[in-house]
């Protein structure tokens, strides 16, 4: 029987700059936070972008592409995002951003029809203009800093 490794591989594992070799909860906590930040420009670029949600519709042509546009921010975005999405890893703008798409996006949330028309239709939509339009002015405020390291305390 082998047993475990005492360290994961360095592949697997955030490489942190402190004073001692071992990170602190605090630095894995802000990377981690580094990368769901990430995992929000991820969302904002298919959110967007007609194309973009076009093109993963064509790579995932089973999956429900409207319901997951949908679905998918309340994975990173959860009810109590404010004491969860947090300075300095999110910028002041960022957060006001969050809020104003947060806005349209439960706005939309409530009022699209269920189930929902494919992705074609929707598209044609003005709810569905409206939510590509503030993912695109989200996007456009978190891409002013970029994506964040996944591996490191970013300082940007």
């Amino acid at each position: 029987m082998s047993s475990l490794p005492d360290s994961p591989p360095q592949s697997c594992s955030a490489s942190f700059a402190t004073s001692d070799s071992r990170p602190s909860d605090q630095d894995f906590a802000r990377v981690l936070l580094q990368r769901v930040r990430n995992r929000l420009i991820e969302y904002l670029e298919v959110a967007a972008s007609y194309e973009a949600q076009q093109a993963f519709l064509a790579q995932s042509p089973d999956l429900d592409v409207p319901n997951e546009i949908i679905q998918q921010w309340s994975d990173w975005v959860s009810p109590d995002w404010r004491s969860e999405l947090i300075m300095p890893v999110f910028s002041e703008d960022e957060l006001l951003a969050i809020q104003q798409f947060q806005t349209i996006w439960q706005a939309l949330a409530k009022d699209l029809v269920q189930p929902l028309p494919t992705l074609s239709i929707l598209q044609q939509s003005p709810l569905w203009e409206k939510l590509r339009l503030c993912a695109a002015h989200t996007l456009h405020i978190f891409m002013i800093r970029g994506r964040l390291s996944e591996e490191h305390i970013d300082q940007r």
